[in-house]
C-alpha cells in the first residue's frame, strides 16, 4: 500500500481519498471530464513519483 497519495485534476482541484486499503483505493472531487491528472504516490521504501496522465483530445467519455 502507498504510504502517501494525492491527485489533482487538470482544472487544479485536489481530489480527496475515498477508499484506502487493500485492494480498492479511490478519489472523489475531481472533475471527471478532465482530461489531465498528476498523481503523486510514496511507498515507505520508495521516494515519491509524480505521473502525469494525460488522455488524447479525440477521447470522449459514454
Amino acid at each position: 500500500m502507498p504510504s502517501h497519495m494525492s491527485i489533482v485534476d487538470g482544472d487544479g482541484t485536489k481530489g480527496r481519498i475515498f477508499a484506502e486499503g487493500y485492494p480498492i483505493l479511490g478519489f472523489e472531487g475531481i472533475n471527471p471530464l478532465s482530461k489531465s491528472f498528476t498523481l503523486k504516490i510514496a511507498f515507505e521504501d520508495l521516494e515519491e513519483q509524480t505521473i502525469e496522465i494525460v488522455l488524447p483530445d479525440e477521447y470522449t467519455q459514454k
